[in-house]
């Protein structure tokens, strides 16, 4: 069987959702950038390309045919713009950047733009750059997207009526892209290095973060056991003060378990000694006495002591077993018809002896009685615990009854019921009511206590008006 991993630790979660939540985000907002910042560097080109085509049209009527001059009127047009990468770092200098020169800065020269001036007959008047040969497309006005030489270009068209004339000025798209990519190298360094600044000091500070937690698992672990004093509250940071509050209250329940335990422990211990104590002194009974008479009675009463001390026996196992008992398991439905059967069939020589009837009064079909899921064979000791109190209580000739209805199971009887300033110990350990009348162990109404917390359920007493004591399992 493969060893189960040992669970992260926070700082490694954290550091996990940071390696990986980080880099996602930064794509991401790379990514707008970038879409963005594309937007920005089309619409300042396809700017300049109108501007030029605009210019060159401003002068075409008294230029003519001479490609100097529409040079010398176009060059300050192309030349007067900002650096179209830093341009589009900042909205509002891209459009001031349109309107002004800034001497000095590197600007988009002539040769990145394409310009020919072409009749409205087709034939051709300027064709400046190269000889780059921009196609001539009668009527056509507005962006088109062409291909020369296998590269793809875009191309402003512009008629000019009162020349008579069509200009076309034209740029590489590879240009664009190249700026484009120019741009994303400029964004993902400095990103790149502040996050590989980011991890080493979130790391350093999570560790410095979480001492706080070290120092509370320390305080714990040095601790013995049986050393349940407070946690200390004062320097531990907001998010761990509900932490330490619920250590607290479970040292609290733990230390009023534990003190229940060492007096549950030492009062059987003494009721032990006695039992034990009493079957010596009665075997010794037996055993040296040559009186008939006397050694009779000492060996009744050696098996009435030896039955006593057997049922407390049947009772620690029955604790224990409960103890031990996961309550997650319980997933089906008590089938309550079974568990009164069960419970009858282990009392009925006890009932028979105290000369008491026991009679089932089925209010509500068996099916509807209390549904809860649990333990059947908890439940049948449950049942039967309070059967045998009511039994031993019931007077001789009356009937003690199980009531099953819909939200509660029942034992009532006609006995003499419990003094009022008793009802509050009911189902502690030991504890019987009356104090020496009963002859029971003190034991069984405990159990039953723990048996219905096991199934979400409570324990109800109540003298009984007329006489008689009633003992229900009702839902919390």
């Amino acid at each position: 069987m493969a060893e189960s991993r040992p669970p992260m630790s926070l700082h490694s979660r954290a550091m996990l959702a940071v390696l990986v939540g980080a880099p996602l985000v930064w794509l991401v907002a790379l990514g707008i950038s970038l879409y963005l910042s594309s937007i920005r560097i089309n619409d300042l080109f396809d700017t300049q390309q109108v501007r030029l085509a605009r210019a060159v049209a401003a002068v075409l009527p008294m230029a003519g045919h001479d490609a100097g001059a529409l040079s010398a009127v176009a060059e300050p047009v192309a030349d007067g713009d900002d650096d179209p990468l830093d341009t589009t770092l900042d909205a509002g200098a891209r459009t001031r950047s349109l309107v002004r020169h800034a001497p000095g800065q590197r600007g988009v020269e002539l040769t990145h733009l394409a310009l020919a001036v072409w009749g409205s007959d087709g034939s051709k008047r300027i064709d400046e750059q190269d000889g780059i040969a921009l196609p001539f497309q009668a009527g056509a006005h507005g962006f088109r997207e062409i291909d020369l030489g296998g590269q793809r270009w875009r191309a402003w068209y512009h008629t000019v009526p009162e020349a008579d004339a069509l200009i076309v000025v034209g740029q590489n798209l590879a240009e664009r892209q190249q700026l484009q990519r120019e741009l994303l190298w400029r964004q993902f360094l400095p990103w790149l290095l502040m996050l590989l600044v980011l991890l080493p000091a979130l790391s350093v500070g999570l560790r410095r973060a979480l001492q706080p937690v070290d120092r509370l698992a320390d305080e714990i672990e040095m601790r013995r056991g049986g050393q349940f004093r407070p946690v200390r509250e004062r320097r531990l940071p907001a998010e761990l003060a509900p932490l330490a509050e619920a250590i607290n209250r479970l040292f609290d329940r733990t230390a009023e378990t534990a003190g229940e335990d060492r007096r549950f422990m030492a009062d059987t211990a003494r009721l032990l000694r006695t039992a034990f104590a009493d079957i010596q002194m009665r075997w010794d009974t037996v055993t040296r006495t040559s009186d008939p008479a006397e050694r009779r009675d000492s060996a009744l009463a050696l098996g009435r002591q030896l039955e006593r001390t057997h049922a407390l026996v049947t009772r620690f196992d029955e604790l224990a077993r409960l103890d031990a008992v996961d309550e997650s398991l319980f997933r089906q439905r008590i089938d309550w018809a079974a568990v009164t059967r069960d419970a009858l069939a282990g009392l009925a020589a006890t009932a028979d002896t105290s000369r008491v009837d026991i009679a089932l009064d089925w209010r509500v079909p068996a099916s509807q009685v209390l549904p809860i899921f649990g333990s059947d064979e908890l439940m049948v000791i449950a049942l039967r615990c309070l059967l045998e109190n009511a039994v031993r209580h019931a007077p001789t000739g009356s009937r003690v009854q199980i009531v099953c209805e819909g939200d509660r199971v029942a034992v009532e009887d006609r006995g003499a019921g419990v003094p009022p300033h008793q009802m509050l110990h009911l189902g502690e350990r030991y504890f019987r009511a009356g104090r020496g009348e009963s002859p029971g162990l003190g034991l069984g109404l405990a159990i039953v206590s723990r048996i219905a917390v096991l199934h979400a359920l409570q324990t109800a007493y109540a003298n009984r008006d007329g006489g008689g004591f009633s003992a229900a399992l009702v839902r919390r």
